[in-house]
C-alpha cells in the first residue's frame, strides 16, 4: 500500500509541531535537486504513515551445561546439574511513523523456546520444563528535533553473572520507562520515570533475590551566566525487595539535592559551593536526613589559597535523632617551587537524642617536598597533628549509619569503635540497595575495642569492594581522649641512568592515645607505630613490588610482607596479555596466626586473524592459615567467537574449584551458540 501524503495545509501544521526541517533545508523524502534541475519554491516534505528505514533478522541457538558439586566432611555429596537448550528468532530495525522527526522507533525483539532440565540434590527436586522466552529492547523517540524530545522504552534482558570461585547467577531484568529532555538555554531539564523488576537466582538456591522498583527522577540545571551554576535534582523510589526467605523490605525513598556554585575573584579562581540534601526513607532503614554543606575556596595569590568547610546535618533513624555540625579551615602556601606547606583546623559536634554528645577538635600541618635530584625525583612529606574527642555520658545505645569500609583480601577490615553491640552490624552495597547476607557474603567478629569484617570467597562481595556498614554502639561513661599523631614518607624515583624505573619508598605513622575518665581501665587506648617500606621497579613490560609493613598496634597488630610481579603486553590495538603474581604473608602477634595468600592471574584477549576472537583467563588462589582452614581456589575461563560471513559461532568454558578442607565446591559451565543474520 502506498504511504499517505498529507495535503499542504496539514503539512504546515504538523511541521510546526514536529520541528520539521527549516526553510531552505533539503527534505529527507524528496532529496536534493539534480544538477540542471530547477529549484521548485514551496516544495514541502513528504509525510508518510510508516517508513521502514532498516530491518535485520537473525536466528540464534544456544546449548549450555552447568553443574555444581559440593562435598562436605561427614555429609552426603550434593550435585546439581542443568541442561539448557534455546532456539530463538531475532528481529530488529528502525522505522519512522509519520515523519522521522515525529516518531523514530528502534529496537530488537527475540522470541524463542527454551528447555531446562534440572536435577538438584540441594533442593531435592528435578525439573524438565519447556517455556517460551521473550526478550526485547525497544524505544521510540518522539519529536527528536523539537524543544522537548521524549523517549519511551521497554526492555527485558537475561544475563549470567559470574562469581569469583563460585557458581553463576541468572539475572533477569525488565524495565519500562520514559525520558523527557527539555532543551533550554536557561534551564535544561531531564525527567525520567521507570518501572523495573529484577530477579537473581543461582542453582543452589542460596541466592534468590527479587526487587520491584518504581523511580521518578527530575534534574534541572539553571544557566546563571559564565560564573554561576544552579542545579536541582529529586528522586522518588518505591521499592519492594526480598532475599531468600530471610529478608523482605518495602520502602519509599525521597532524595532531593540542590547545588549552587559561583566563581569569583581574580580570573574567577575563587569558588563557593552550597548544597542542600533532603533524604527520607521508610521501611527497615527508617531514615530521615537533612544536610547542608558550604565550601568556600579563596585563591589569594598564585602561591596561597585557603578553604573553609561548614556542614550541618539533622538525621533520625528508628526514632533516634542525631544532630551533627562541623567546621574546617585549611590553608595551603607554596613556600618554594619544591616546597608546599598545608595546615588545617577543625571542630565538630554530634548529639544523639539529648542523651549523648561528642565534640571533636583537631589541628594538623604538613610539608610536601618535591625536587629534581640526580637521576630522578624525590618526593617527601612530613606531618603532625593533634585530636581531642570529648564524649559525654551515653546512657543508651545509638546507631552509626553508612560507615564506608573497603573489604580487601587477605586481612579483615577494622572499624575502630569501642563497645559495638554484638550482631548489630548490617552490610549493604555502596548504593544502599543490595543487602548482603552474613555467613554467605561476609562474617563479623566483635571485640571490646573494634570489629573486624571479612568477605567470604565465593560470596556476592568482590575483592576490593566498598560497602556501607550500620552498627549500634552501646552505653559508655563520659571520657576525653587526646591523640597526638605524626607521619613521614619519602619516595626516590629513578628516571634515568642504570637504575631507571627503580622507586624505593618508606612511610611511617605514629599515634598515642590517652584518656581522662572516672575509670580509665574501662577503655582500650590505641598506640600505633606503623612502618611501611618497599621498592617498585618497572622495566619494559614488567612491574615488580616488594613491601614490608610492621603494624604495631595494641588493638589490631600485624606484620606483613607483600611481593608482586606484573606483566603487561599489548601486541596490537586488539591483542593483549596480562599476568599477575602476588604473595602476601601476614603474622598476627596477638593470636599467633599466620596467613599466607598466594594469587596468580593470567589473561589473554584479542583477535586471531580476521575471523576468530579469543578471551581466556586463568586464576589461582591459595590461602593457608595456622589456626583456620586452608582455602584453595582455581578457576579457568575460555571464550571463543568465530565469524564467517553472516554466521558466528560462540563457545565458552568455565571451571571453578574452591576447597576449604572441610568442604569443597566445583562448578562448571559449558556453552555453545550459533547465530545467523539475514
Amino acid at each position: 500500500m502506498r504511504p499517505a501524503t498529507f495535503p499542504g495545509c496539514r503539512l504546515f501544521v504538523l511541521a510546526g509541531i514536529a520541528g520539521a526541517v527549516p526553510l531552505g533545508a533539503p527534505a529527507w523524502a524528496q532529496g536534493q535537486p539534480a544538477d540542471g534541475e530547477p529549484i521548485i519554491l514551496g516544495r514541502r516534505e513528504t509525510w508518510k504513515g510508516f517508513e521502514l528505514a532498516s530491518l535485520t533478522a537473525a536466528v540464534n541457538t544456544e546449548a549450555r551445561y552447568r553443574s555444581f558439586r559440593r562435598e562436605t566432611e561427614g555429609q552426603p555429596t550434593l550435585t546439581d546439574t542443568e541442561r539448557y537448550i534455546l532456539g530463538e528468532i531475532e528481529v530488529g530495525g528502525e522505522a519512522y511513523i509519520g515523519h522521522r522527526n515525529l516518531l523514530d522507533v528502534t529496537g530488537t525483539v527475540r522470541l524463542g523456546l527454551e528447555n531446562t532440565n534440572l536435577n538438584s540434590d540441594t533442593q531435592g527436586a528435578s525439573l524438565d520444563d519447556t517455556n517460551q522466552r521473550t526478550l526485547y529492547d525497544v524505544s521510540g523517540l518522539i519529536l527528536q528535533e523539537g524543544p522537548a524530545p521524549l523517549t519511551v522504552y521497554s526492555r527485558r534482558e537475561q544475563v549470567q553473572l559470574d562469581r569469583q570461585f563460585g557458581g553463576t547467577i541468572d539475572s533477569v531484568n525488565t524495565e519500562h520507562g520514559a525520558i523527557l529532555r527539555y532543551r533550554s538555554e536557561v534551564a535544561p531539564t531531564y525527567i525520567h520515570y521507570f518501572h523495573r523488576e529484577s530477579n537473581q537466582t543461582d542453582q543452589l538456591g542460596t541466592i534468590d533475590y527479587d526487587s520491584v522498583q518504581d523511580t521518578f527522577n527530575i534534574r534541572t540545571d539553571v544557566n546563571m551566566g559564565d560564573t554561576q551554576r544552579l542545579s536541582a535534582e529529586y528522586t522518588l523510589d518505591l521499592v519492594d525487595e526480598r532475599q531468600s526467605s530471610s529478608y523482605q523490605n518495602s520502602f519509599t525513598r525521597h532524595d532531593a539535592l540542590f547545588v549552587h556554585e559561583i566563581d569569583f575573584g581574580r580570573d574567577a579562581r575563587s569558588h563557593l559551593r552550597s548544597s542542600l540534601r533532603l533524604y527520607d526513607e521508610s521501611g527497615l532503614a527508617d531514615l530521615r536526613r537533612v544536610r547542608l554543606d558550604e565550601t568556600l575556596r579563596l585563591q589569594h595569590t598564585d602561591d596561597f589559597d585557603t578553604r573553609y568547610d561548614v556542614s550541618a546535618e539533622d538525621s533520625q533513624r528508628h526514632g533516634q535523632e542525631q544532630r551533627y555540625l562541623s567546621a574546617r579551615f585549611l590553608a595551603r602556601y607554596k613556600l618554594f617551587d619544591s616546597l608546599v606547606a598545608t595546615g588545617s583546623l577543625g571542630a565538630s559536634t554530634l548529639e544523639v537524642d539529648g542523651d549523648a554528645s561528642t565534640q571533636l577538635y583537631d589541628v594538623s600541618g604538613d610539608l610536601q617536598y618535591t625536587k629534581r635530584v640526580p637521576y630522578g625525583r624525590l618526593d617527601a612529606t612530613i606531618g603532625v597533628g593533634f585530636t581531642r574527642q570529648e564524649d559525654g555520658e551515653r546512657g543508651q545505645p545509638f546507631l552509626i549509619s553508612d560507615d564506608r569500609v573497603t573489604l580487601e583480601d587477605p586481612r579483615p577490615s577494622v572499624i575502630a569503635r569501642r563497645n559495638v553491640v554484638a550482631n548489630s552490624a548490617f552490610v549493604t552495597d555502596s548504593a544502599g540497595f543490595r543487602i548482603y547476607v552474613e555467613g554467605i557474603d561476609y562474617v563479623v567478629d566483635y571485640f571490646p575495642d573494634h570489629i573486624e569484617i571479612r568477605r567470604i570467597v565465593g560470596g556476592a562481595i568482590a575483592d576490593g569492594e566498598v560497602v556501607l556498614v550500620d552498627y549500634t554502639v552501646g552505653p559508655e561513661p563520659a571520657a576525653t581522649f587526646d591523640t597526638p599523631n605524626a607521619s613521614i614518607s619519602a619516595r626516590y624515583t629513578f628516571e634515568e641512568g642504570p637504575l631507571n624505573g627503580l622507586s624505593p619508598y618508606v612511610v611511617y605513622q605514629w599515634l598515642d592515645q590517652s584518656v581522662d575518665a572516672v575509670d580509665p581501665t574501662r577503655f582500650v587506648l590505641e598506640e600505633l607505630h606503623d612502618l611501611k617500606y618497599g621498592v617498585d621497579y618497572r622495566i619494559g613490560n614488567f612491574t615488580f613490588n616488594a613491601e614490608r609493613q610492621n603494624h604495631d598496634s595494641n588493638i589490631f597488630p600485624y606484620d606483613s610482607t607483600r611481593l608482586e610481579a606484573r606483566y603487561d603486553l599489548r601486541m596490537s590495538y586488539s591483542w593483549a596479555l596480562t599476568g599477575n603474581l602476588t604473595r602476601e604473608i601476614t603474622d598476627y602477634s596477638n593470636t599467633g596466626e599466620q596467613l599466607t595468600l598466594d594469587r596468580a592471574t593470567l589473561r589473554v584477549y584479542g583477535r586471531l586473524g580476521e575471523d576468530l576472537d579469543l578471551n581466556a583467563r586463568v586464576e589461582y588462589r591459595d590461602e593457608s592459615s595456622r589456626l583456620a582452614q586452608d582455602i584453595t581456589g582455581f578457576e579457568q575461563e575460555l571464550n571463543l567467537v568465530l565469524r564467517k560471513g553472516k554466521t558466528s559461532i560462540t563457545g565458552g568454558l568455565r571451571n571453578s574449584v574452591l576447597d576449604s578442607g572441610v568442604s569443597s565446591t566445583t562448578s562448571q559451565t559449558i556453552s555453545v551458540g550459533l547465530r545467523r543474520t539475514f
